[in-house]
């Protein structure tokens, strides 16, 4: 026998069965938005490792291939009648009169000849004497080692997405878009020279620890080849002839010693919202020299030398940190209480490239 359907059932959802369902997938959303979110952040940080190993590889294998050499700016500078010749690209030379300038001078001339800006003065990448290349830019030597592009996605976390919308500012109506491009910006922080502005789109999330480039021992002197100005954003040069690629032999650490790391966390926020790698808060991903990957947090390694006095166990590099752009990371910038002051950590080791940066206390340099 038929049952007979109610009219009730035969009536459907009701309006108040529909607000609740409606309630309750707006709930069901709001609650899954932090897993999701929490979700696409870990896959970026994953993503920014695999970038890491991929530039471990090609360093390893450009000390394989260099005699033990670490990928860097290999040109030298002489002042003297018989100093080197180069090729600049663009149909140009130069005769760079120290290693600094080499430097600079090698960075442009393969990104000329990578990007083929060699056209026209708007368009063609000019080379910055004002700023040191190593920090930022010590993976361009490495571009024929990975896939031949200047921009190529192994050089910017999935995090930065500032840094991934610079790469494809490649053109003086893009200057705008750049830090320090805007002329309403400058005498801000912000940069003024072309030079640098134009270089910003061939830039990497990932910093180099200092004595990748540079001796890790103090001359006879007492002095390292670069340290940090005391109080100041900016860095001393003290040995101009000394800045060369160092012998991977000299890591003594290799586990315990950062090779690369993040220049900033975006766990915390993307876009502007990074904290840079010194901040006690930040916790980066990190290419330690044996070719492992790892987060770290900031508090937990060590905190570095102050590279102007080598021999004292007491005191770590005081660094400055200052927006390169008041438009970027509002939690340093002047309007929001001004510049920090951070420890140098894996930029700065204890010991250069024979000390540690996590994993043990750091080595003793009193002797030194």
């Amino acid at each position: 026998m038929n049952t007979p359907i109610s009219r009730s059932a035969r009536r459907g959802f009701s309006c108040v069965d529909a607000a609740v369902l409606v309630a309750g997938l707006a709930l069901a959303s709001t609650l899954a938005q932090p897993m999701l979110q929490t979700l696409r952040t870990d896959a970026r940080l994953a993503g920014s490792r695999g970038n890491l190993r991929q530039l471990g590889k090609a360093h390893a294998s450009h000390a394989d291939a260099s005699s033990g050499l670490l990928a860097g700016f290999d040109w030298e500078g002489s002042s003297g009648p018989d100093r080197p010749e180069y090729d600049y690209a663009c149909n140009r030379v130069r005769f760079p009169l120290n290693n600094l300038e080499a430097a600079q001078y090698e960075l442009a001339a393969i990104l000329r000849k990578t990007t083929g800006r060699c056209g026209a003065v708007p368009n063609r990448l000019i080379v910055d004497l004002g700023r040191l290349p190593f920090y930022r830019y010590s993976h361009v030597p490495l571009i024929d080692w990975l896939d031949g592009d200047a921009t190529s996605p192994a050089f910017v976390s999935p995090l930065d997405l500032n840094q991934q919308a610079f790469q494809g500012y490649t053109t003086r109506a893009d200057y705008s878009l750049l830090p320090g491009g805007d002329p309403q910006f400058a005498g801000s922080g912000a940069w003024t020279s072309e030079a640098t502005i134009v270089l910003q789109a061939y830039g990497s999330s990932y910093r180099s620890t200092a004595n990748a480039w540079m001796p890790s021992r103090p001359n006879e002197n007492g002095r390292l080849a670069v340290v940090p100005v005391q109080g100041g954003s900016l860095t001393q040069i003290n040995d101009v002839s000394a800045l060369r690629p160092q012998s991977l032999t000299s890591v003594a650490f290799p586990s315990n010693k950062a090779h690369l790391f993040e220049e900033y966390d975006y766990t915390a926020g993307l876009g502007n919202e990074g904290r840079y790698y010194a901040d006690p808060e930040a916790s980066v991903n990190t290419l330690a020299f044996d070719g492992s990957v790892r987060r770290l947090a900031t508090a937990d390694t060590n905190p570095g030398w102050d590279p102007g006095s080598t021999t004292d166990m007491s005191r770590s590099a005081a660094l400055v940190f200052e927006t390169i752009d008041t438009r970027y990371f509002p939690i340093y910038s002047g309007s929001q209480g001004g510049s920090r002051v951070f420890t140098g950590h894996a930029l700065w080791t204890r010991g250069g490239l024979e000390g540690i940066d996590f994993g043990a206390g750091e080595i003793n340099t009193s002797d030194w």
